[in-house]
């Protein structure tokens, strides 16, 4: 019987770990160590060489998530003294802007966002962070940088599967910075779900089978953690309703910023240990912390801006009025008060209106006057292919508007659109504010001085109710139509018209 013969060959796991060894070892000591090695796994010495190398650039290539960062998996040790939250905060703040063109007090709501990723189990709710750009070279990669240089145990990439999301969310909580969502997001309903069930606390979690057959079970795995989301174009309206939206655009020639340098993350340690050491000494007061958030007409961008103003409640000094501001300005820049379909619908009104279109809306023909709206949402939609009529339909379906074959006028000839007449009904439900009548005024008894009848709101938009005759019976009879009670006709109409 041969050596070869009697002498067992070693078990893949053990050869396998003893090549990922030697592809981490010093050049020298590889060619020292590799015709032992090829001896003992029983390979030639080529074939060694070989699978070291392909080892050594798979390394180099893809790194394991729980290896990449130990200050994503542990933290980093909170900083010695008491830190100043208004100093920390203005630090934070002066870096965003050193290399980064932003507009109005989009640096406020980076550093508040920043430092709150260190206190997200202090919250209910938490904002996502989208940071989108018209076009490309709009700084959106070097704001990436900047943010992951101080936000909590940071996590970039640039493309990502569900699986993965949900998974790496459970085992470490990062502060996640994904960017080209544009080129992956758009269409993937699984990841979409994962992104926007991550909003509030209660509900951020997804379930799956796991384990291997024979031993399958039901898993819940987390998905509440800070994420910042990059694209060009913009986002989805589930996504954007979740989100604290910050619009880049490209700077002027007038405009200088610095060049990021070689490694901004480890040059600003510093006031990553001081976001910790603020954290760990403020965690009582974000708890009991109750901000007054300014109206923002729509609930759910006051929902997330709560967040960053208890932090700057909490910080104090000029900080309480510049995330305010800072919460007007930009939730108006977003147009959070109006959702994407709503703004459809008033795109739509202006095209009708403005191309005279009176009976019939066509599909074909109002995409094409939608994307040629450079400044909307529209022409970036499908990968900057446009909205389509089977997008159209899908955003105006939920309203009950179905298009259907309508005729085109003086001719046999028919195409698929809308009519005009059930759009309006729906613009004039939705877009349009109606009189602020809570109910039917009250109305006086006959013999009461009409001077005695009082207005049921302050709202100057409200007609005032003295105006009006007492009735003779004392009864209601019909509420009275806005218009025609300013106009001072006695015309009534019917309450459904309201």
């Amino acid at each position: 019987m041969s050596e070869s013969e009697s002498k067992p060959l070693l078990a893949i796991d053990e050869a396998d770990r003893l090549i990922s060894r030697a592809a981490g070892l010093h050049p020298i000591e590889y060619q020292r160590e590799r015709s032992d090695l090829a001896k003992q796994i029983d390979i030639s010495v080529t074939a060694l060489d070989k699978l070291v190398k392909d080892r050594a650039r798979a390394k180099e290539q893809s790194t394991d998530v729980t290896d990449c960062s130990s200050e994503m998996l542990d933290g980093i040790a909170a900083w010695a003294d008491p830190v100043a939250g208004d100093e920390l905060a203005f630090s934070i703040k002066r870096l965003f802007n050193r290399y980064c063109s932003l507009p109005p007090y989009a640096d406020v709501a980076l550093t508040l966002w920043a430092i709150a990723t260190y206190t997200i189990n202090e919250h209910r709710l938490f904002p996502k962070l989208s940071v989108v750009s018209p076009q490309p070279r709009c700084g959106k990669t070097t704001l990436l940088e900047v943010l992951a240089a101080i936000a909590n145990r940071v996590l970039s990439a640039s493309n990502v599967t569900a699986a993965v999301l949900f998974r790496v969310i459970d085992d470490c909580q990062p502060t996640l910075l994904i960017d080209e969502c544009d080129t992956f997001v758009d269409g993937n309903s699984e990841l979409g779900g994962i992104i926007n069930c991550g909003h509030t606390r209660s509900g951020a979690t997804v379930l799956r089978v796991e384990g291997d057959a024979g031993n399958r079970k039901p898993t819940m795995f987390s998905t509440w953690t800070p994420m910042a989301l990059f694209r060009i174009g913009t986002f989805s309206p589930t996504i954007q309703d979740r989100s604290i939206t910050v619009p880049l655009m490209r700077k002027l020639s007038s405009e200088t910023v610095e060049r990021l340098p070689i490694d901004i993350r480890a040059d600003n340690q510093k006031l990553r240990r001081q976001c910790v050491r603020w954290h760990e000494d403020n965690r009582a007061a974000i708890l009991e912390c109750d901000p007054a958030v300014p109206c923002l007409n729509n609930d759910r961008a006051e929902d997330n801006w709560r967040a960053l103003i208890t932090i700057a409640d909490v910080i104090g000094g000029e900080w309480p009025e510049l995330a305010r501001t800072a919460a007007k300005v930009l939730t108006n820049t977003d147009s959070n008060d109006d959702d994407l379909a709503l703004t459809l619908l008033k795109d739509i009104n202006q095209i009708a209106t403005d191309r005279q279109w009176n009976k019939t809306i066509f599909s074909k023909d109002l995409c094409e006057a939608l994307n040629d709206l450079s400044d909307k949402p529209w022409p970036s939609m499908r990968g900057d292919k446009g909205i389509n009529p089977y997008t159209l339909s899908k955003f105006l379906k939920p309203f009950s508007l179905v298009s259907g074959s309508r005729r085109f006028s003086n001719s046999k000839a028919t195409a698929k659109g809308y009519k005009k007449d059930k759009f309006d009904e729906v613009y004039q439900r939705y877009c349009v504010d109606t009189p602020k009548l809570s109910g039917t005024p009250a109305q006086p008894a006959a013999d009461q001085p009409i001077s005695q009848i009082q207005s049921g709101t302050n709202d100057r938009n409200v007609p005032d109710l003295k105006t009006l005759r007492a009735s003779n019976d004392g009864a209601c009879d019909v509420v009275p139509d806005f218009e025609t009670v300013n106009a001072g006709e006695s015309k009534k109409q019917d309450a459904g018209a309201l």
